[in-house]
């Protein structure tokens, strides 16, 4: 099912600091292995892309 974003934009998300970015990548996969839902990884690197945008 695709997702529809209409908060940020890609183009805008490909701009931000990459050191940033990992940040997210590293919190998104501890959250992973503490088995949170899908839904819930969803929702939390969406707050936060739109915070960073």
């Amino acid at each position: 099912m695709p997702r529809r974003n209409r908060i940020y934009k890609d183009s805008i998300y490909k701009q931000i600091n990459k050191e940033n970015k990992q940040i997210l990548s590293n919190d998104v996969l501890e959250m992973k292995s503490n088995r949170k839902t899908e839904k819930t990884i969803y929702q939390y690197a969406t707050d936060i892309k739109m915070f960073f945008c």
